[in-house]
């Protein structure tokens, strides 16, 4: 037999949904009876509103979405409840997907084909009961484009607490250009772990118009904010060259030091590296010279990438 799925629209005829040991049932928001997935039908629910229910067949449905607080906050109070432990397993098996398909870097499009295949597998495999609950399992597009949405959100949620439980942070910050020219500023913070120094990525914003140090601190200094996180707890900043970062007067560390005196700037190490690069020695620059003419040659064309890769079979 077919099991019935909710839509969004039954909300009009005053029914939410309700998970039953794994089968998705409708429940009235205003009486709270569940009845069978078989009545997952626009038809059904409007009869039971219209024979139990007169009084209500011509509210809009703002009332019927304040009345469905209830039952859901019924629900959650009970955390052994079937039908909580239930929702909240289908809430984790969608997220492990989403973050599966966002770590691939494949479309949003792709629940839709792994949900019918892994449901062809577990039913082969299973039966038709296991398969049955991973029908329930949400994996559309949109679905999956807030669960990746939500996952990063997270991550910075629980960031921000270990820097705020720690005291103290470290920032690294560098901007890049990206293939639409398009100038973008990367900052990363480090701080203490339980057993080393932990490095999480923050945030990556684009820089509009220009890209001064003004720019950078304004940027830096909201995301501080609204993370509800202070100058004074930034230990180490590390940055380019740049004079936009290292400007005595108008770089982004100056405007650091304006708010926060102590504050530490160190020269990234990469860029230490290209430095020393400029004051190799004369036979020494000429094997690293011509090693990177030829990178370049060979990766500049398409065909001698390929002709290079027949050489080398």
């Amino acid at each position: 037999m077919v099991k019935q799925l909710y839509k969004n629209a039954f909300l009009d005829f005053g029914f939410t949904s309700i998970f039953d040991h794994g089968i998705v049932k409708p429940q009235c928001v205003v009486c709270c009876e569940v009845l069978s997935n078989e009545s997952l039908k626009g038809n059904e629910l409007k009869r039971h509103l219209v024979s139990k229910h007169a009084e209500h067949t011509h509210k809009v449905r703002a009332f019927f979405e304040r009345k469905e607080i209830a039952p859901k906050r019924q629900r959650f109070k009970t955390p052994d409840n079937p039908a909580v432990i239930a929702l909240k397993q289908v809430t984790l098996a969608s997220y492990k997907v989403a973050w599966r398909i966002s770590n691939k870097k494949a479309p949003h499009t792709v629940g839709d084909l792994i949900k019918p295949a892994a449901i062809d597998m577990v039913k082969t495999m299973c039966g038709d009961d296991v398969a049955r609950k991973l029908e329930i399992i949400p994996l559309s597009n949109d679905t999956v484009h807030r669960r990746i949405v939500d996952l990063p959100l997270d991550i910075k949620q629980h960031v921000s607490d270990r820097i705020k439980a720690i005291g103290t942070f470290n920032l690294q910050l560098d901007d890049s250009t990206d293939i639409s020219d398009n100038a973008q500023l990367l900052v990363y913070g480090w701080y203490e772990g339980p057993t080393d120094l932990e490095e999480e990525f923050l945030f990556c914003h684009a820089l509009l118009t220009t890209i001064t140090g003004e720019d950078v601190f304004q940027m830096v200094d909201q995301f501080l904010k609204e993370e509800e996180l202070s100058w004074a707890d930034c230990f180490n900043i590390c940055s380019d060259g740049t004079p936009a970062m290292l400007g005595v007067r108008k770089g982004f560390t100056a405007r650091v030091k304006q708010v926060n005196p102590k504050v530490n700037v160190f020269h990234c190490l990469l860029h230490h590296e290209n430095l020393v690069v400029r004051h190799l020695s004369p036979g020494l620059n000429d094997v690293m010279n011509e090693a990177v003419q030829t990178v370049n040659y060979i990766k500049g064309s398409a065909l001698n990438t390929r002709l290079f890769e027949q050489l080398c079979s």
